[in-house]
C-alpha cells in the first residue's frame, strides 16, 4: 500500500465533508482536521476517521475549506503549519493569502455541496490557480486524486463563473422554493415535478439554454400570462417574480409564436 501524502484540512463543514473521503480514497492522503470548535473538529475526525492536527514542527499542505469571510482569519492561524496554503473560494482572490505564505493557490469546485449528499468528484469541474512551485505540484496531486475535469483560471475569470453559478444554481432553486411553496398552499404534490426539472437540466446537454427555452413567455401566449397574473394577484413576491421573468423572456424572443 502507497505512503500517503499528508494534509491539513482546516473547516468541518459541507466542502471539507464531502473532500476529504474523496483524498483519503485509496490511501491517497492523510487528512489532519482542523477547526475553530473543538467539540465539531472532535467529532468530524470521527466520522472521517481523520486526525486532529496538533502543534507540530512538520508542515504540510493546508487547504481551507471555510467561509469567504474566514479565509484570511484560519490562513493567518495555521500559517505556520503551512507547506502551502489553498483556499476553496470562488470569489476570493489569492492575494488574500500571500501575506501568510509564498506559495498559495485556490480550488473551487464549481459545485453545490449539501450534507449527507454524496457527490461524484470525478464528475466536478475544478477551477485552480496557483503561485509557487509546491502549490502547483500540491494541487496536481489532488485533482489527480479528485479525478474531475482541471482548468487553470485567474481570479477574475474564477469570480465571474462564481457569479454564473449563483444564477444557475442558487436563484434556480430559489425559482424551485416559490413553486413548491405555490404548490403546498394549492394542496399539490410538488413532486411531480421533478421528471420536469430534470429534463430541463438534461437538455442543456445538448442544447444552449436559449434554444431550450420554452412556456408562455417565449411563445407569447398572452391569454396564459394574464390568467396566471391573475391567479397570483394574492401572492406578490410569486407575482412579481413571474412578472419579471416572463417580461425579460418575452423580449429575448419578440417574434416567436412557438
Amino acid at each position: 500500500m502507497q505512503q500517503p501524502k499528508e494534509i491539513i484540512v482546516a473547516g468541518t463543514g459541507r466542502l471539507a465533508s464531502a473532500l476529504v473521503p474523496a483524498l483519503q480514497e485509496n490511501n491517497a492522503f492523510k487528512v489532519f482536521c482542523w477547526g475553530r470548535d473543538a467539540g465539531k473538529t472532535k467529532e468530524f475526525a470521527s466520522n472521517h476517521d481523520a486526525s486532529i492536527l496538533t502543534e507540530s514542527s512538520v508542515t504540510r499542505p493546508v487547504i481551507l475549506c471555510v467561509s469567504d469571510s474566514a479565509v484570511a482569519d484560519v490562513a493567518k492561524e495555521l500559517a505556520a503549519f503551512a507547506e502551502c496554503l489553498v483556499h476553496t473560494s470562488g470569489n476570493c482572490s489569492i492575494d488574500l493569502l500571500k501575506p501568510f505564505n509564498k506559495n498559495v493557490g485556490v480550488m473551487w469546485p464549481v459545485q453545490t455541496f449539501t450534507e449527507n449528499r454524496v457527490v461524484d468528484w470525478k464528475e466536478i469541474p475544478l477551477l485552480i490557480e496557483f503561485s509557487g512551485a509546491d502549490t502547483e505540484n500540491f494541487l496536481k496531486s489532488m485533482s489527480d486524486q479528485l479525478g474531475g475535469p482541471v482548468e487553470i483560471s485567474s481570479t477574475e475569470k474564477r469570480r465571474q463563473m462564481h457569479l454564473a453559478a449563483v444564477f444557475v444554481n442558487n436563484f434556480w432553486n430559489h425559482l424551485a422554493v416559490l413553486g413548491d411553496e405555490w404548490c403546498e398552499v394549492n394542496g399539490l404534490d410538488s413532486k411531480l415535478l421533478l421528471p420536469l426539472m430534470k429534463e430541463t437540466a438534461a437538455k442543456l446537454n445538448v442544447l444552449k439554454p436559449a434554444e431550450a427555452q420554452t412556456g408562455p413567455a417565449r411563445r407569447h401566449d398572452t391569454t396564459t400570462l394574464e390568467a396566471h397574473v391573475e391567479m397570483l394577484k394574492n401572492f406578490p413576491e410569486l407575482n412579481e417574480v413571474y412578472r419579471l421573468l416572463s417580461a425579460q423572456i418575452g423580449k429575448r424572443f419578440p417574434n416567436s409564436q412557438l
